[in-house]
This record gives C-alpha cells, sequence and structure tokens, in this order.
C-alpha cells in the first residue's frame, strides 16, 4: 500500500472531522459528563470505604483512629474543607466534593444500618443477616455475642442483650 499526497490530505481531513465531532460532542454534553464521572467517584467512594471497613475494620466493621474517629467520616469532612475553603483549584474541587460526599455516605449507611438492627432488636423483631453478606449481624454496643453452630453445618450469631 503506497500513501500518495491525497490520501495523506483525505486521512488529515477525516482525523479533523473526528476531533471538530468529538469538540461538538464535550460542548453539547459537558453537564452530563461532569454528573457521570461525580456519580462513578461518589459510589467508588462508597464502596472502596465499605469494602476496607468490612475488611480490615475490627469488631464494629469500622476503621477508626484511636477508635474514635471513623476514617471515612474524617476523609469526607477533610476533602469537603479542603474544597470548600479552596484549597484546590477550580477544576478539582468538584472531584473533591463528590469523593468526599462518598466517604460521608460510607459513614452514614453504616450508623443507620446499626441503629435499624439495634431498633429492630429492642422491638422484639427477628435481627436479619447484614446486607449482602448473609453473615451475622454486627453486635450492639454492650452486647455479648455468641456463635452458635448447627449439626448441618450452619452458623448463628445470637447476641444477648444486657
Amino acid at each position: 500500500m503506497s500513501f500518495t499526497t491525497a490520501s495523506l490530505a483525505e486521512a488529515r481531513s477525516y482525523a479533523e472531522r473526528a476531533r471538530a465531532k468529538m469538540r461538538e460532542f464535550r460542548s453539547e454534553n459537558s453537564k452530563k459528563i461532569t454528573a457521570g464521572v461525580a456519580a462513578v467517584e461518589t459510589t467508588g467512594t462508597a464502596y472502596a470505604f465499605g469494602f476496607l471497613n468490612g475488611r480490615f475494620g475490627v469488631e464494629k466493621g469500622e476503621m477508626s483512629i484511636g477508635g474514635v474517629v471513623p476514617v471515612d467520616l474524617l476523609a469526607g469532612t477533610a476533602l469537603h474543607a479542603l474544597a470548600f475553603f479552596n484549597g484546590l483549584d477550580d477544576d478539582q474541587a468538584p472531584h473533591a466534593h463528590a469523593i468526599g460526599t462518598g466517604a460521608l455516605a460510607s459513614c452514614a449507611y453504616r450508623y443507620g444500618h446499626r441503629l435499624g438492627e439495634s431498633m429492630a432488636i429492642n422491638a422484639g423483631a427477628k435481627a436479619a443477616p447484614s446486607a449482602l453478606g448473609g453473615g451475622p449481624v454486627a453486635p450492639a454496643l454492650g452486647a455479648n455475642p455468641r456463635v452458635v453452630a448447627m449439626p448441618n453445618g450452619q452458623q448463628y450469631t445470637v447476641v444477648a442483650h444486657p
């Protein structure tokens, strides 16, 4: 295959038209693209903190600093503060807000889930297995958990509340 001046000019023309179409697409859909990127950053961060808390969190399923401050709460607050108080460039701030929101969402879900479980137990309702895992429910504060093994190999966590 030989390249001629005409074929190279035609290839340049195709490339320029493709670039023009991409510029047009970006300008017409920039708000939609930005919203999509923010959604991916927020949900990805919430997922990542959920995984890390589940994998490395101790008995409460929560990574914390000194057993007091949850890491996701700290990260989310710090990222929002950094973005709000001009610690980042204008084009970086929306990404910090989206990631900070994902971290705060992870923390809010965990605490809401604990409250709901606690209220279900106090109401006498049967405690359901924790979400997605089907494993034992994390015991409420002050509870005395005990794992009971059945003859068929299944295990249940029994929580005796004070």
